[in-house]
């Protein structure tokens, strides 16, 4: 039983460590799209203010995931390196079982490498606690360990709130309350033209076009790229050159 714990704990130890990288490089993104909204700001440039606005809005709720998935894991970690005797095991691991799920689930469609790590770790588990389930837990506490699951999550989710809130620069006003009311339907919204001929595109802004009109015009530069792979500045390139010829608008 020893030597599982400690290769949960090893497991989440790096999925801790990639989610912490992850979270430093949305940080420097965020802070690349920040100047260029207020950049667009000062230009009187308001489809570019908005829709970099509305890019940073999708990195911050992105990253308040990623960051409240780093300090539910750290508890968990902290959790199994404080075990004690092989009796407690179960109703150690029990609330954890349930966090580690939680935390795959939001990070999925996210991260889906860290996903499928802690699928691993939910995997050993569930065969620690299956070893260590020769006493059934009462009724009372199953109620007890997932209430403290629950209050770990929200715990976690409100720090993160606090401390994205610290790292993360306000958006200019005006714009971010475009912003905010963009994102009840998607990061940017897009009125896609039609009356034009697509011949006259490059293959790769067709790509892009085409991406658009799969999604309805509702898109995250970040996301585009990801699903492109290609940089997250050549998808702003080409929206930027389609809205100047016409092809699309912000709505």
């Amino acid at each position: 039983m020893k030597e599982k714990m400690l290769k949960i704990i090893h497991k989440l130890d790096v999925q801790l460590k990639k989610l912490q990288q992850i979270s430093s490089k949305l940080k420097v993104r965020d802070q690349e799209f920040f100047k260029k909204c207020v950049d667009a700001q000062v230009s009187n440039d308001r489809f570019r203010a908005v829709m970099y606005a509305n890019e940073c809005a999708e990195i911050r709720k992105m990253a308040q995931i990623v960051l409240t998935s780093e300090l539910t894991i750290e508890k968990a970690v902290i959790r199994f390196q404080t075990i004690g005797e092989l009796d407690d095991v179960l109703f150690a691991i029990s609330p954890i079982a349930s966090i580690i799920q939680d935390i795959r689930g939001k990070l999925v469609d996210v991260i889906p490498s860290v996903a499928n790590r802690l699928q691993e770790v939910n995997i050993l588990l569930s065969e620690a606690m299956e070893k260590t389930g020769n006493i059934s837990p009462t009724i009372s506490q199953i109620q007890s360990s997932n209430e403290e699951a629950t209050e770990i999550l929200n715990e976690a989710n409100r720090i993160a709130e606090l401390k994205i809130q610290e790292k993360f620069p306000e958006l200019p006003k005006e714009i971010a309350l475009q912003s905010i009311s963009k994102q009840k339907e998607g990061p940017i919204a897009l009125s896609i033209g039609s009356n034009f001929i697509q011949k006259k595109m490059s293959s790769f802004d067709k790509k892009v076009f085409e991406y658009l009109k799969e999604h309805d015009g509702r898109i995250s530069i970040l996301q585009c790229a990801s699903n492109l792979k290609v940089a997250p500045a050549d998808v702003e390139k080409v929206i930027l050159k389609l809205r100047e010829e016409g092809k699309v608008s912000i709505e």
